[in-house]
């Protein structure tokens, strides 16, 4: 799905894929960095207690696929 997005930003001449997580789902924060993403920010507070759910903060990634 990542290469899709990918392709997809390409054709339409865009710079960047960012996308967000939340802080505790490190294999999906282990696949972004796998797939070239860097953190580029935080937001703490994000959520309390939403649908049964909470967290500490979100973590924003970016990849810049203008090379």
């Amino acid at each position: 799905m990542i290469d899709i997005i990918i392709t997809e930003t390409k054709k339409r001449n865009l710079r960047n894929v960012w996308l967000k997580t939340e802080n505790n789902n490190m294999p999906a924060c282990m696949f972004y960095q796998h797939c070239g993403f860097h953190i580029i920010g935080i937001k703490e507070n994000l959520a309390k207690d939403v649908k049964g759910r909470r967290w500490d903060f979100a973590i924003f990634w970016g990849l810049d696929i203008s090379e």
